[in-house]
């Protein structure tokens, strides 16, 4: 009882520094429909801000002030102004991307250019222990708790009881009502911005002397903090700090009573240390109708064949790791595929895709290590991917948009805890090792070059398949399900079984990707099926384009060649994964409907240049003629 004790008040401490994250989730959403995914990097780049500062002699109290300022600067106003204003227009998925992309920017810019180890970090309070009738607690449990607590009813306070707080309360709930009563919405949204950077700041005094100032100190924190504003209600700020500590004591007493084992192994945030590649390596409402369009193009008709010969040719020049490089990107195009049609024909919402990706390629694996041949592996991982993917449809049925994002999201982390503690059944984090690759009719597909062909045909007849699909009465059920679920309701397509299909078509195509991965790696653990690379596979489909028939392909090489490429270009390999997140943001900012839209702009903007040059001609002959009248 004594050990349940301190291990829960040790819980509160680590969960209020989580409800300060979690609450700048919250007000972020509730003002301006933004989900930060990179709020755990702006609770760590105060840290590093502070420790600068505090190095360069100043006291802790002027770092604090000084650090809050900066924040504020940058992690709220630049953030606002240079992210979030130029892409709200364009709806949620936009925003969550290039937030990725900030992360990745953030995480290893602080890695590049400062230092990728662990610094000590100075602690607001001493080094004491108080024992309470047998129960440790430290003063820096005690300290963190009350500081957290009173911030964060500080903030209630303020939302609650004061005119500016009760304005921006009446800007989340309604702008429109808002600025008709004369509120100064853009001030209030501003305000929200800067109150997170604060919290940011907050956070990061408090956690980082117990987890010390380090590059990857946010992942965690972030993730958690997220899980935690869900928990509480993401549109109920007062739910953040009932999230956090639950998140918190669940946290600390999971790790005593359930899984010690599992303690200092890899989190859920791993996948975004290293580029997609190494993670892996062995040991609009029309955007559809447009991409299918995009292939009669006679342009786009020539890239493709062009492509499709650079891709029957370059192995034949490639090195080893050049191949495989090519085919892991074949098997992202079929993962991601799966995933546009879900997201962007369908128009659902899904973070979970990494779960079905990690099913197909455990199916194989656990299969062929009972014995079974690849061939009944494949069909077996498409099948269980396409009932489980099924049952996620549900969920669609009744809630939406965000909502539907988190339920698949905790569909992934559940998936990925099952793959990591069942031990009997996927070794744990000791992994599946020593996966054939198959054989056609006697001839071995062991060597890179005949794998990487014959994944390539599969990348074929799938993406035949899913043209074919698209072209048909299916497609165009997808396309008005996703543009107005109602009104294509009313003209008699089953939004029910529509729904239930695009999760269960996409979660095939997922599992057929992960079987494949599962051979061309040759071992398997549960790192390349966290949450984070969902995240990831989002990120493709949306910087490709999502809607758009090509936008996978890519899509997935700028998530997968473009890293690969960055690292080995003269003078940047400390830097590539900073800029790959930076290109991410700027590709958002300017593109947000990704980089297949690029001839759609131009012709809208070709479009509006000739609309304008007639209404100048109409408006010249319309003078003519009153002049003319009048004379």
């Amino acid at each position: 009882m004594t050990d349940f004790l301190q291990l829960f008040f040790s819980g509160l401490a680590t969960g209020s520094i989580y409800a300060l994250a979690a609450l700048g989730f919250t007000l972020l959403w509730q003002a301006s429909g933004t989900i930060n995914f990179a709020q755990g990097e702006f609770v760590m780049l105060p840290a590093f801000m502070l420790l600068g500062f505090i190095s360069l002699g100043a006291p802790m109290l002027v770092s604090f002030v000084l650090t809050v300022l900066l924040a504020v600067l940058l992690l709220g106003w630049v953030f606002k102004r240079g992210v979030v204003d130029p892409l709200f227009k364009y709806g949620m998925m936009p925003i969550v991307v290039a937030t990725i992309g900030l992360s990745i920017a953030m995480r290893n810019g602080v890695r590049a250019g400062y230092s990728a180890e662990a610094h000590p970090f100075p602690s607001l309070f001493a080094d004491k222990l108080y024992n309470i009738a047998g129960v440790t607690i430290t003063l820096q449990d005690v300290g963190t708790f009350a500081l957290a607590m009173i911030i964060v009813l500080a903030t209630q306070a303020f939302l609650a009881r004061t005119v500016t707080g009760r304005a921006m309360q009446a800007v989340a709930q309604n702008t429109e009502s808002a600025s008709v009563l004369g509120i100064n919405v853009p001030r209030m949204i501003f305000y929200t911005f800067a109150i997170n950077a604060v919290l940011a700041v907050a956070a990061a005094l408090l956690v980082t002397p117990t987890y010390l100032a380090k590059f990857d100190m946010g992942e965690g924190l972030g993730t958690k903090a997220f899980f935690a504003a869900i928990i509480g209600g993401f549109n109920n700020s007062r739910g953040a700090l009932l999230g956090g500590l639950i998140v918190g004591v669940c946290e600390n007493l999971a790790s005593a009573y359930i899984s010690p084992c599992l303690q200092g192994r890899r989190g859920a945030g791993d996948f975004y240390d290293r580029d997609p590649v190494q993670a892996a390596r062995p040991a609009g409402q029309e955007r559809g109708a447009q991409g299918m369009k995009l292939l009669n193009h006679k342009m786009a008709t020539v890239f493709t064949v062009l492509g499709a010969l650079l891709v029957l040719v370059a192995p034949q020049y490639l090195k080893n790791y050049g191949i495989y490089l090519l085919t892991y990107w074949l098997i992202f195009i079929i993962a991601t595929m799966g995933l546009n049609l879900t997201i962007g024909y369908a128009g659902q919402k899904s973070l979970g895709h990494a779960a079905f990706f990690g099913i197909g390629a455990y199916t194989v694996a656990i299969l062929m290590k009972a014995g079974f041949s690849f061939w009944l592996g494949l069909p077996a991982a498409a099948l269980i991917c396409f009932a489980v993917g099924l049952i996620l449809g549900f969920p669609a049925l009744r809630v939406q948009t965000i909502y539907l994002a988190f339920a698949t999201l905790g569909f992934n982390t559940a998936i990925w805890l099952v793959m990591r503690n069942e031990e009997w059944l996927t070794g744990g984090t000791f992994g599946i090792n020593n996966i054939a690759r198959p054989a056609i009719l006697g001839y071995s597909l062991e060597a890179n070059r005949p794998y990487y062909y014959f994944v390539l045909v599969v990348t074929l007849i799938l993406s035949g398949l899913l043209w074919g699909l698209l072209r048909s009465p299916w497609g165009k059920a997808f396309r008005a399900l996703r543009d107005n679920p109602i009104r294509a309701e009313s003209l008699g397509v089953d939004v029910r079984n529509y729904t239930l299909l695009s999760f269960a078509i996409g979660a095939v195509y997922a599992g057929i990707a992960g079987a494949l991965f599962a051979s061309l790696v040759q071992f398997i653990e549960p790192a390349p099926f966290v949450v984070g690379a969902s995240i990831m596979m989002y990120l493709m489909v949306v910087v490709g384009g999502a809607g758009y028939f090509l936008g996978p392909i890519v899509g997935a090489a700028v998530g997968v060649v473009l890293p690969e490429w960055l690292r080995d270009v003269p003078g940047v390999a400390n830097w590539y994964l900073p800029m790959f997140g930076a290109a991410v943001v700027v590709l958002m900012v300017w593109l947000p409907d990704g980089l297949l839209s690029i001839p759609d702009r131009i012709r809208d903007r070709r479009a509006a240049r000739d609309a304008s040059a007639a209404r100048k001609i109409a408006a010249g002959v319309a003078a003519t003629k009153r002049v003319g009248a009048a004379s």
